[in-house]
């Protein structure tokens, strides 16, 4: 336990030098989207084929080079409209 608050110490005093304070990093926030250059690719594709669904569309996707989940896909389609 003692190791614990002692690299803690270390790790404050590393940021005090290089940022000037010891405040916490933000949090948060919103992460870019994957596959916002895939849209046009997923219309297109569903267009095609209306019957397939987002874990076929994620596994194509995998083909393609993107390692997605279904979900991701489902987002991005909700993004899209």
């Amino acid at each position: 336990m003692l190791f614990w608050r002692v690299d803690l110490a270390v790790k404050w005093a590393q940021r005090l030098r290089v940022l000037g304070n010891v405040a916490a990093k933000p949090m948060g926030g919103q992460r870019p989207c994957i596959l916002a250059s895939e849209e046009a690719w997923l219309l297109a594709r569903l267009e095609a084929c209306p019957h397939l669904t987002v874990r076929s569309l994620a596994d194509e996707l995998r083909v393609r080079g993107f390692d997605v989940s279904h979900n991701a896909v489902w987002h991005q389609l909700r993004r899209a409209g």
